[in-house]
């Protein structure tokens, strides 16, 4: 499973926490854009990123533009893990 996919799937996980319909979800869904997460939804979802991935994602990783799509969510963990790895 490639880094975008796992990312997905913690999606999917934090969208049905919240009892929300798992979306059709794409590497490039815009997840704001397309109304699939909201500000509630990021919690769910850190929470379930930092469980699958094992790593604390700081308060400048917290930012909008790191959670526009699945693609853009494991470019930001990718650059955590290898931070993380030093």
């Amino acid at each position: 499973m490639s880094q975008v996919e796992a990312v997905i799937c913690c999606i999917i996980r934090a969208l049905e926490a919240e009892g929300k319909p798992a979306a059709k979800l794409e590497s490039n869904t815009l997840l704001f854009g397309q109304g699939i997460i909201d500000s509630f939804g990021v919690i769910a979802l850190v929470q379930e990123l930092e469980a699958e991935f094992g790593v604390s994602l700081s308060t400048e990783d917290l930012v909008i533009q790191n959670f526009e799509t699945p693609e853009k969510i494991a470019a930001m963990l990718a650059v955590t893990l290898r931070k993380s790895s030093y």
